[in-house]
């Protein structure tokens, strides 16, 4: 779902991929109002609406629909490979962690890399598998 606020307007705009109902509208309402009531503003006025949108057609792409409101099966796989991408471009290096713990190298630990993934793991936290056969990780067995 996604909720715009305009505290000067003093209004809300509800969008859900599913589709609003007015049950889900009143409950955005009164939780808009308790909000900017706890911020200090006055709500007698506020009002809550929605615009006219297309509905999400399967169960996995609510958060693309949210962020563009794209229905299309096409578009939504190219825009979950573009949000996986900038999000994977922005990220903090992470070559350094455990893929398991996701604690950083230390000095003295010992580490083994998964021969299918690559991902490099602390030798302890997987339970210390031998060092001189191949190695798989726990999502690769």
């Amino acid at each position: 779902m996604l909720v715009v606020m305009y505290p000067h307007e003093k209004k809300t705009l509800f969008l859900d991929p599913l589709g609003e109902g007015k049950g889900k509208t009143k409950v955005c309402l009164q939780s808009t109002r308790a909000f900017m009531r706890m911020k200090g503003c006055k709500v007698s006025r506020w009002t809550c609406s929605t615009l006219p949108h297309n509905r999400q057609q399967d169960s996995t792409s609510c958060g693309v629909l949210a962020l563009k409101f794209e229905t299309s099966q096409k578009a939504v796989h190219e825009l979950r490979l573009d949000i996986a991408t900038s999000l994977l471009r922005e990220s903090d290096d992470l070559s350094r962690l455990c893929f398991y713990c996701g604690m950083e190298e230390q000095d003295e630990e010992h580490w083994i890399c998964c021969d299918i993934c690559q991902q490099w793991y602390h030798h302890q936290c997987v339970q210390r598998p031998p060092v001189d056969q191949p190695y798989l990780c726990p999502g690769c067995t």
